[in-house]
């Protein structure tokens, strides 16, 4: 530029057959405070997804634990109600439809609980304990709800479709354990 163009009052004018690099830094110069603030922005949106569908699933996993433990209370006090009605006022026929009902939600939830896991909504661990229970339930030979024991009740189940459910042999393999660590390799 001309620093006598200042003198006489006229306006300068930027040379422009000169580049501030040779490589366009100095136009990305410019840019950078706004690519910063937009790599800024991606950052926290991935940040708060992140974060949000780890306390989602956190939440779900939670729901699932409660949920089946809910209905695993209520599956329990039925069997208990049961028990005390065969024992003041018997009727063979109704008692045992009734246990056999009661069976079919047990083993159920044990099916939605295996379900659940292999999804990622229950703790591997956590169902390994509870499937243990069963597996002593069935192989302990003493439980019975309204007079039918747990191979009878299992027998029954076995005659309806989930005979053919793609759970029913991972079941069947639990019940053939005798400890803990057989129960967690049939869940694999």
């Amino acid at each position: 530029m001309n620093s006598g163009a200042f003198a006489r009052g006229q306006v300068a004018m930027p040379n422009c057959t000169t580049t501030k690099s040779a490589s366009g830094l100095g136009a990305l110069k410019d840019w950078q405070p706004l690519i910063g603030t937009a790599l800024n922005v991606a950052t926290v949106v991935i940040i708060a997804i992140c974060v949000t569908s780890a306390l989602t699933a956190a939440t779900k996993r939670t729901e699932f634990f409660f949920e089946f433990t809910k209905r695993y209370h209520a599956i329990r006090t039925g069997a208990h109600e049961l028990d005390n009605r065969v024992k003041t006022k018997p009727n063979p026929l109704l008692d045992e439809g009734d246990a056999h009902q009661i069976y079919f939600q047990l083993f159920g939830l044990m099916y939605d609980e295996i379900s659940a896991s292999q999804k990622g909504f229950l703790d591997k661990e956590v169902l390994v304990e509870w499937m243990t229970w069963q597996m002593h339930d069935y192989a302990g030979g003493t439980f019975s709800i309204g007079g039918v024991s747990y191979q009878d009740g299992w027998r029954s189940w076995l005659i309806t479709p989930a005979s053919d459910h793609k759970l029913t042999p991972i079941v069947e393999r639990i019940f053939a354990c005798k400890e803990k660590k057989c129960v967690d390799r049939a869940l694999e």
